[in-house]
């Protein structure tokens, strides 16, 4: 496959947090309302769904079923799907405990913060000066954006430490994928990562005894869910990760609250503050800023 440019990467990674702008929208059609699913439900039969569909597409790409990777490249890939799953479980029981709006900025503004240090550490990746204030200053456009939101949930220290924690689990998931992307196919990478994190949502949901009715479930947003933000994104996401270094790629991935408060405005008739709007100006901003820069 021809290796892509750094503007390529960064432009896969925005694209992919783009869709993934849209999971909070559906999310909350389907949670709220006469609906009223489970969220970890929602995000089990996201991946579930997910998984099958990587592998036809890997079986097209190259012909046959398995896989050929060194026993290191699968333990990364483990690792990776158990993150990932563990990103869910730590992010929806924060959202009962803190509300969706702070357990969103405390996750989703932690992650390029961690991701910076474990990149430091794990890949040896060099951090700039004017890196950290790119990410400090989008994280502030971020927190200024979503943060203006009063929510009646009383917030817990608990909930608190598992948006962390879910902000700490998706930046390792970061670092693990660009550790094997320039060496896998991304398509496969993610057909691992997804069919793990399934074995493990599904253990936690027999676990929860949380009970699911066929013929309750929308299929067809699940679909969406699958196919679009989750195949989709998630294989342009590791491709683009293949150039892109860990770091800037967790800070673009700032874009998905950008998208979301656009989509809110837009759909569900939800209104910005002037300083809202100023928050987001700042992050957008700041994203250009901390996509240009080189490592």
């Amino acid at each position: 496959m021809k290796p892509l440019s750094d503007f390529q990467g960064m432009l896969l990674v925005g694209l992919a947090a783009t869709l993934w702008g849209s999971i909070g929208f559906v999310v909350a059609l389907l949670s709220g309302g006469v609906l009223a699913i489970d969220p970890l439900l929602i995000a089990c039969g996201r991946v579930a769904l997910a998984a099958p569909v990587l592998w036809v597409w890997h079986r097209a790409r190259s012909g046959r079923w398995g896989i050929t990777l060194s026993k290191a490249h699968v333990l990364v890939l483990v690792a990776a799907g158990v993150v990932f799953a563990l990103y869910h479980v730590t992010y929806f029981a924060a959202i009962p405990r803190v509300g969706l709006t702070y357990a969103v900025l405390l996750n989703i503004c932690t992650a390029p913060l961690f991701a910076m240090i474990i990149a430091r550490v794990a890949l040896a990746e060099r951090i700039q000066r004017a890196q950290i204030l790119a990410v400090a200053l989008a994280v502030l456009g971020c927190v200024v954006l979503v943060g203006g939101v009063h929510t009646s949930v009383k917030i817990d220290l608990v909930g608190v430490v598992l948006a962390v924690a879910a902000g700490l689990c998706y930046a390792s998931l970061t670092v693990l994928t660009r550790r094997i992307a320039p060496e896998c196919d991304a398509v496969t990478i993610q057909a691992v990562i997804m069919t793990v994190a399934a074995l493990v949502l599904g253990t936690v949901l027999v676990g929860t005894q949380t009970s699911v009715h066929a013929e309750h479930i929308p299929w067809a947003a699940l679909a969406y869910l699958a196919l679009v933000p989750t195949v989709l994104s998630y294989v342009l996401y590791t491709r683009g990760l293949s150039v892109v270094r860990a770091t800037t790629a967790a800070s673009l991935t700032l874009l998905e609250p950008l998208v979301s408060t656009v989509l809110a405005v837009g759909f569900l008739a939800e209104q910005l503050s002037l300083v809202s709007w100023l928050g987001a100006v700042l992050l957008g901003a700041s994203l250009v800023w901390a996509g240009r820069l080189k490592g």
